[in-house]
């Protein structure tokens, strides 16, 4: 999984954060002390550490292993929460794209992706949604429009951008945009349609999430990546 929570593909989604407001960064050197938190924690069992060391130690090990993505803003670290499907997050779904498609136009591909999109399952209540751009690269012609709905860009990857909503307002709505045709969005669409097709996956995958959104409720790196083995096997198969 990406920081971000997107599923892995073939190409690598690496991180380069951008500022330093915590002693951790760019490529996992500190940015003003000697000692790295994987150094300064090492044998202190997880769950031993304080909320505010997990989330030192999340941006180290995350910039060490995504080193050439860019991060905006300050992190916030929400806690996890899985509920029960709710039937208005289609509606929720709805009202975005409306409001996606008047400021980007007509022929931009817009999707309702993640567990959000799956009716009947569990999800943590942030509504996932892919909008398809044939270029990319200029940013001129998506990055404004699309912060006007209320968001605002928070990473760029390789292949990918993240826009959510700003600092101080709930996350309720991730948006991805990346490539029509691409490993990224034939991979989201992949693992939504076989989730929506296959009950017993999708229960599966729901149990899943909630073990681990029990277990790492305010380690969100944690609980992407123990969701990313479910996920490689379940495209696998496809």
């Amino acid at each position: 999984m990406s920081p971000s929570g997107s599923i892995l593909t073939a190409s690598p989604i690496r991180l380069r954060p951008i500022g330093c407001s915590s002693p951790v960064l760019a490529k996992g050197r500190p940015c003003s002390t000697g000692i790295s938190s994987r150094e300064h924690h090492r044998q202190i069992p997880i769950d031993k550490l304080t909320r505010e060391e997990r989330i030192e130690l999340w941006l180290e090990v995350a910039a060490l292993r995504y080193p050439d993505a860019e991060l905006f803003g300050n992190r916030t670290f929400d806690p996890i929460e899985v509920l029960d499907y709710d039937p208005s997050w289609a509606d929720q779904f709805e009202e975005w794209r409306t409001a996606l498609a008047g400021v980007l136009g007509p022929g931009v591909g817009i999707n309702h992706i993640g567990s959000t999109a799956v009716p009947g399952m569990a999800a943590k209540p942030v509504i996932d949604i892919l909008v398809s751009m044939e270029d990319l690269e200029n940013e001129a012609d998506y990055v404004t429009q699309i912060e006007q709905v209320g968001v605002a860009l928070r990473a760029r990857e390789p292949g990918h951008r993240y826009f959510r909503p700003p600092e101080g307002s709930p996350r309720t709505v991730h948006i991805h945009v990346c490539r029509p045709g691409s490993g990224w969005e034939r991979d989201h669409l992949a693992f939504r349609d076989l989730l929506r097709r296959d009950p017993e996956a999708a229960a599966e995958y729901a149990t899943l999430k909630r073990t681990l959104a029990d277990s790492y409720r305010d380690d969100r790196l944690a609980y992407n990546e123990g969701k990313t083995a479910f996920i490689l096997d379940a495209l696998g198969r496809l």
